[in-house]
């Protein structure tokens, strides 16, 4: 089985990380992916020509992914498990239609979340993107708990192997 899992840095997409130890002898290589994450979508461009602003912000966006995925790397790192790091950019897709369109293209089966906790405003104001995941995805998806820690995984699979 191949599973991605999304992956932005945050406390949610780490514990979907480590969530795959659960089941790592089912699974046969990682597919950890980090979306740029734009905040909306960018006018259609009729040349190559951008303005040296939006470059910077462009790289800044591009390092700022860099560094997430080599956290993801040493978490992938500490479980023994074969994973490919990808960084996707494409401004013209929301983050979950890229996360979609990205785990159809690689042939992942799984695509694996971190559940934020928002707020109630936060929940009136905006879509998740596991709600917005587990509504559209053509590929199942497994939304993990905000709440599950590291020594709870270690705790479900210390009942599961007893």
């Amino acid at each position: 089985m191949k599973v991605m899992v999304a992956f932005d840095g945050s406390r949610a997409s780490k514990v979907a990380l480590e969530f795959i130890s659960f089941f790592k002898n089912s699974i046969n290589s990682v597919h950890v992916v980090y979306v740029i994450p734009y905040m909306e979508k960018k006018p259609p461009k009729f040349d190559d020509y951008t303005l040296p602003e939006e470059d910077r912000e462009i790289e800044k966006m591009e390092r700022t992914g860099i560094g997430i995925l080599s956290e993801a790397r040493k978490i992938v790192e500490s479980m023994h498990v074969k994973a490919e790091f990808e960084m996707v950019d494409d401004p013209d897709r929301g983050i979950e239609e890229n996360l979609m369109v990205t785990a159809i293209k690689n042939g992942d089966d799984l695509i694996l979340v971190g559940q934020r906790k928002l707020g109630m405003l936060g929940k009136i104001f905006f879509d998740s993107v596991s709600s917005k995941l587990l509504r559209e995805s053509r590929i199942p998806v497994l939304v993990i708990p905000p709440r599950l820690t590291k020594e709870g995984i270690k705790e479900i699979e210390h009942d599961h192997l007893c």
